[in-house]
């Protein structure tokens, strides 16, 4: 295992390799998520429509991309090795309770962005005697930017990767009561992390950095400037975490990972654009207009300024005068 002072330089050297190569894809995705939120109307919409007109998001791109993903679902991840029983135990592995749940959330960010994570754990349980034992466990990763994945990973399930990292972001509090006010740095201390003021000053970073050595993988979770917990080793020969991807692109020279939201979202923007013009069309028609007199519809005027608003298909009036003397013509 490697020192401190090794284990700072060699992540630095990685996270700034790391960055270089996923900064755009890390923009689109980011971008993509809040269109697929609702946040569908930008600048260039606000030269055709003014802000002061009303705007109508009609979102069918969410349904396609859950339809999409469901779809897949049906085809759960597999285990293909040389041992017929390891393959059997490791799909009942994949299928099992929130370790599918994992691998659905990597897909969904997949279909969705074009790329979704997911690491190989572990979770505590009691067992039958009451003892605590670790069991291996899967879980996604929700936010796509807090993996830092190897560059030069080419197969398509990642596991030629030497080298992979998970950022944690958590508050001075939560640090503090969860492991104690030693690991908490004062103002203006750098993290371990260049987040390059994206973040919350009161945010603190915990990275568990993997990386291949020695034919094993080795662990390394870094708090500060320090090992927040002691190395080890897991006897595995590649790094626990998984990279699900979507249709491949390209940026320039650079792969580009996109989903459904970046090629469906031209479509996205005509609905809203129709449904929001349809919408003003339909406020802007004509009324009913009824011609009549005062005496007609004395008691009765309201349910005629209102009949556009309501279902109300009754629409009374006075036949006669108050005296009854004086025959009145119903509203036209």
């Amino acid at each position: 295992m490697k020192t401190i002072e090794e284990v700072l330089e060699l992540w630095a050297d990685f996270e700034s390799r790391s960055t270089a190569t996923r900064s755009e894809q890390i923009r689109r995705i980011k971008e993509d998520r809040e269109f697929l939120s609702g946040d569908q109307w930008d600048r260039d919409d606000s030269r055709l429509i003014a802000a002061s007109r009303p705007r109508r998001t009609i979102n069918v791109l969410a349904n396609s991309v859950n339809s999409t993903a469901n779809s897949y679902a049906n085809y759960p991840y597999k285990w293909f090795s040389d041992n017929p029983e390891v393959d059997a135990a490791a799909d009942a592995f994949l299928k099992s309770g929130g370790n599918a749940r994992a691998a659905y959330d990597a897909l969904f960010s997949s279909v969705a962005f074009g790329l979704g994570y997911f690491a190989l754990g572990s979770e505590s349980i009691t067992d039958e005697s009451g003892e605590s034992v670790e069991i291996p466990a899967l879980y996604s990763v929700d936010k796509v930017e807090n993996v830092y994945f190897d560059p030069d990973s080419v197969e398509i399930d990642g596991r030629d990767a030497v080298e992979a990292a998970i950022v944690e972001f958590r508050s001075k509090n939560y640090i503090q009561a969860k492991y104690g006010s030693e690991w908490v740095t004062s103002k203006g201390v750098r993290p371990v992390v260049n987040v390059s003021g994206n973040i919350d000053p009161d945010t603190m970073c915990i990275v568990t950095y993997f990386r291949l050595e020695d034919g094993k993988c080795s662990v390394y979770r870094l708090l500060n400037n320090s090992f927040f917990s002691e190395p080890t080793q897991l006897e595995i020969e590649r790094v626990p975490v998984f990279p699900v991807y979507g249709e491949r692109s390209w940026d320039g020279d650079e792969i580009i990972w996109q989903g459904i939201v970046r090629k469906g979202a031209p479509i996205q923007k005509i609905l809203n654009y129709a449904f929001t013009q349809l919408a003003e069309r339909m406020a802007q028609a004509p009324k009913p207009a009824f011609l009549t007199t005062p005496q007609a519809v004395e008691g009765y005027d309201e349910g005629y300024r209102n009949f556009a608003n309501n279902m109300n298909p009754l629409l009374l009036w006075n036949a006669t005068s108050d005296d009854g003397k004086t025959v009145t013509e119903k509203p036209q």
